[in-house]
């Protein structure tokens, strides 16, 4: 890879879901060196990532980023969005990757909710493997479990009583009223 600017690098370490583990090295390290010093020391600690792509024919081969489909929005646009909005909820992101992956094609990068939540989904859409991957390991985890399942039966078939019971407060408030 030829020599990333500064602005090119921060821009990958935000794709590839580093921001802030890069924006407090190179801070720590602003408290003992000059900028271009910081600067470069924070290219130097951070590679890019590789990810492993399989082909058709079930052929490895390394990448330095995820490769993007033909076309995945304003990039630019969502990436300032993310940058105001921070990283985003994780189970949020799991919920919306799991609630998107059927509509792959047309999914664009501003549809995303954060950071987290698109790189997931890139991630997710590669192949079958990393589907299955999210499907069995990942998306379990956003499930409710069955105690929070049952509170939340018990909790909506309490707020049906309450305001049947303050509906029946109401009436016979009325009826005394008028009584009265």
């Amino acid at each position: 890879m030829a020599s990333e600017t500064w602005v090119e690098f921060r821009e990958r370490c935000f794709a590839e879901g580093r921001r802030e583990e890069v924006k407090a090295y190179y801070e720590h390290l602003l408290k003992t060196y000059t900028p271009p010093t910081a600067r470069n020391l924070t290219k130097k600690k951070f590679p890019p990532v590789a990810y492993v792509m399989v082909d058709e024919k079930g052929i490895e081969s390394a990448t330095e980023t995820i490769p993007e489909p033909e076309d995945v929005g304003d990039v630019e646009k969502a990436y300032e969005r993310f940058c105001a909005e921070g990283s985003g909820d994780q189970r949020e992101a799991i919920a919306w990757v799991g609630n998107t992956l059927e509509f792959t094609s047309r999914v664009k990068v501003e549809d995303a909710p954060s950071a987290l939540a698109w790189n997931l989904f890139r991630w997710v859409s590669q192949s079958d493997e990393t589907r299955a991957d999210f499907w069995k390991g990942i998306w379990p985890k956003v499930l409710p479990t069955k105690a929070q399942i049952d509170r939340d039966d018990r909790s909506a078939h309490g707020s049906e009583y309450v305001l049947k019971l303050i509906d029946r407060v109401r009436a016979a408030a009325r009826v005394a009223k008028e009584a009265g």
